[in-house]
């Protein structure tokens, strides 16, 4: 099990791998040091180790074969970055002096080198993985190019984005990914899944009767700008539920099962708003029908 990986984000992967749910776009979140680029690596350790008898045990790669050291070494072929100019000279200095006025920004050239690597990997069937760094930093045309990728999904492609925050990156890239939020972020931090709004409102729901959920439906839909944020600020603090469940029981009495049902249910009733189903029906069905009843 990897040592400088939170325990809980260990599980999650692992299980997320067994039951073959991983998605293709995954969203780390959380500040520089919680090793949010490592547990990328180790993802794509298990996603591309050969070895599989260690793999029913250690989900997160075996670390000894060739596939393995080379992910590690970054080397590998199948491993693939994104980043902004400025981070990779940084990463580089050898190489200053090369790029007059670096950009901050990941740009549109390099989401379409990402979807070349697309097409030459179709060539095979292994699995390819693209880590994007500080994927909060896209120019509108590159946002836009990598909303149409993460939309269509091809087998075997995954990628992984590292960001601050939830609050930094564009919710419709948001919306697409499953996401992972590290530790050492505080409760009063209001960019975090731990923030009292969505703490407070997740508990208001889940103690309401149906007269009271009603009232919270009328509120949401009178501020219709902000009913996909509440949603995704909401889904992600069940997600982080679900990982703590992994480890003991969650105060709100739900279990895993229930806590990742209404997480599908929650996706769905996004979906099902973007796609301009009427607001009031979509809610009234996600809390008074798929919401567990409170004993």
């Amino acid at each position: 099990m990897p040592q400088d990986i939170p325990l809980r984000i260990t599980r999650y992967l692992k299980n997320a791998l067994k039951s073959n749910r991983l998605g293709h776009a995954l969203l780390l979140l959380g500040p520089q040091f919680v090793n949010k680029e490592l547990t990328a690596l180790h993802i794509a350790a298990a996603l591309l180790c050969k070895n599989k008898k260690p793999l029913a045990t250690h989900l997160l790669g075996c670390h000894i074969c060739i596939d393995c050291r080379q992910i590690f070494q970054k080397s590998h072929t199948n491993l693939h970055h994104i980043m902004s100019e400025a981070e990779e000279l940084r990463r580089q200095p050898e190489n200053n002096g090369k790029v007059a006025t670096p950009s901050s920004e990941i740009r549109i050239d390099a989401i379409r080198a990402l979807k070349h690597e697309q097409h030459m990997s179709n060539l095979n069937e292994t699995s390819h993985i693209w880590i994007i760094i500080d994927g909060h930093h896209f120019t509108r045309q590159a946002a836009n190019a990598l909303l149409k990728t993460l939309e269509e999904p091809q087998n075997n492609h995954y990628f992984i984005i590292l960001a601050p925050s939830l609050r930094s990156v564009l919710p419709t890239i948001a919306s697409r990914c499953q996401r992972l939020l590290f530790p050492h972020i505080k409760a009063s931090d209001s960019d975090t899944i731990f923030s009292q709004s969505a703490a407070s409102f997740f508990e208001k729901i889940h103690q309401a009767d149906p007269y009271g959920k009603l009232r919270i439906i009328e509120q949401l839909v009178k501020n219709k700008d902000t009913i996909d944020e509440q949603m995704t600020n909401l889904q992600v603090f069940m997600m982080q539920l679900i990982q703590a469940s992994l480890q003991t029981s969650v105060p709100c009495g739900l279990n895993r099962r229930q806590l990742t049902s209404l997480v599908e249910a929650l996706e769905k009733t996004q979906a099902d708003m973007k796609a301009h189903i009427n607001a009031q029906l979509a809610l009234e069905h996600l809390f008074l029908q798929s919401w567990p009843q409170t004993s």
